[in-house]
């Protein structure tokens, strides 16, 4: 009886832990984050319960190409194809999108979500469009197929991973990134990742993800900057009081392709050999002999002390590289002359 009580109460203040940090983890998340799972949640769970089949909101060359429903373009993106791939798809979301809104407000967030949606969507149906175009074949390779369908996210991840690649919030542009303890370039992550991506899993569709990675270099927030100022300026004073939306950042971080190490590697190089092409055909000055009273060699030419050393000041000597011509000046015209140190 005892041993029932303990476990019941381990379990029950596990449970509560886990809520604690569920809730905590939720109210972290922005507005736009937030609602982005939740349609993409209860779509999933509606589709379940009312027998949606994923064909008829799926996109895929010849239903957009041939039968004109662009409408598909954005219902494809915010459904599932099961849990798994659900699940998925909203942990990389819930990583990647809160940096970008807390970055470019809840509006621009949304905005370059639904813009990247579309986009990569559009883009990720040129391959096949063009091979049936000219040839006639449904597909090549695996990876293109005319009569796809495809469900997902994913296009949209794939441009958010980009973006997140090119810049930072720091405005410090990202160098590296970490996959399986190997440092991959920060501009060639994306496409490292779409590689991996596909030989791990082979059903997945690659030119929507190829299509989310272009989409991010076509259009990045710079470019919708003044669709994302309509959007916050539309958005209902409502929304806009909710703990957890973000008002949009008037200053927007700089996008750029990081550079490579072999373009930094270059650069140096070419830096040193300027400067010893400089070195070598800078004409060397002559060098006057040491000799007579009160010279040196280090200083020629009778000098002028400039400061006390007894006080413990520096002491700066003006030469010429003529020995005789430092006495001939009179000590009005000395006091005239630069000092040179």
């Amino acid at each position: 009886m005892q041993l029932s009580a303990m476990k019941g109460m381990l379990s029950s203040g596990s449970g509560g832990a886990v809520n604690q940090r569920l809730k905590a983890w939720w109210a972290g998340l922005p507005l736009a984050t937030k609602s982005f799972f939740l349609v993409c949640t209860i779509l999933l769970f509606a589709g379940g319960l009312l027998g949606l089949e994923p064909r008829n909101v799926c996109t895929g060359p010849s239903l957009i190409i041939a039968r004109g429903q662009l409408w598909r373009l954005l219902s494809s993106a915010f459904f599932h194809a099961g849990f798994l791939h659900w699940a998925l798809n909203m942990a990389a979301l819930c990583q990647m999108l809160p940096s970008v809104e807390r970055t470019h407000g809840t509006p621009g967030a949304a905005v370059l979500v639904l813009c990247y949606a579309a986009l990569s969507n559009l883009l990720g149906l040129a391959p096949a469009t063009v091979l049936y175009g000219i040839t006639g074949l449904d597909s090549m390779f695996g990876v293109v197929h005319w009569r796809e369908c495809s469900l997902g996210l994913s296009g949209v991840l794939f441009a958010l991973l980009t973006l997140e690649s090119t810049t930072d919030d720091t405005g410090l542009i990202q160098r590296h990134r970490m996959l399986c303890g190997f440092a991959i370039s920060a501009a060639a992550y994306p496409w490292v990742m779409l590689i991996v991506l596909q030989l791990l899993l082979p059903h997945v569709s690659f030119t929507c993800h190829l299509g989310g990675i272009v989409a991010a270099h076509l259009l990045n927030p710079l470019r919708l900057r003044g669709i994302m100022s309509t959007a916050d300026s539309l958005c209902p004073q409502s929304i806009k009081a909710m703990d957890s939306f973000v008002p949009a950042n008037r200053v927007l971080p700089s996008y750029a392709v990081p550079e490579s190490a072999a373009l930094q590697g270059g650069r140096a190089w070419l830096s040193r050999l300027l400067q010893a092409s400089a070195a070598v055909g800078r004409p060397a000055l002559p060098r006057p002999a040491a000799g007579g009273e009160g010279e040196e060699e280090r200083f020629p030419g009778k000098g002028r002390t400039l400061a006390d050393p007894e006080r413990g000041d520096a002491v700066f000597r003006s030469g010429s590289t003529r020995s005789g011509e430092a006495a001939n000046r009179s000590p009005h015209r000395a006091a005239e002359d630069p000092v040179a140190v």
